[in-house]
């Protein structure tokens, strides 16, 4: 196998498809600013991509920091854009459905925001309140 040949995981396509479908539809009642459509699109993309492309080859027979690249780029950054691209409404609501608070600490999205270096205050100006 070529170093340059593409990977196929229809998995990761297909998930990144169904959600990109569903911020579409929470876009019709909470329509964001478009840095935020452009910051989850670009979280969509690093996960679909990492793993769809010579990256993957490359980090499954060659190389060990590839790997580690993905690891990154799946795990840390493209986590975060993904977040960024939810409007408070649509982070609140995804709160609530996993029957959580609206308490910054509760919720796993609010939580890995922070850890990321957003205090709970700039969720709160996020709001506008």
């Amino acid at each position: 196998m070529s170093a340059t040949a593409f990977s196929f995981e229809p998995l990761f396509l297909v998930l990144a498809a169904g959600a990109a479908l569903l911020y579409v539809r929470a876009a019709r009642t909470d329509p964001p600013e478009t840095w935020r459509v452009a910051a989850f699109a670009s979280g969509l993309f690093l996960i679909a991509a990492s793993l769809n492309s010579p990256l993957e080859t490359i980090a499954a027979k060659y190389l060990l920091l590839i790997h580690l690249l993905q690891n990154a780029l799946i795990a840390d950054v493209a986590p975060l854009l993904v977040v960024l691209g939810l409007t408070p409404r649509m982070r609140d609501e995804l709160c609530a459905l996993r029957g959580r608070s609206e308490h910054p600490a509760a919720c796993p999205l609010q939580q890995g925001m922070a850890d990321h270096g957003f205090e709970p205050g700039d969720l709160q100006a996020d709001r506008g309140l």
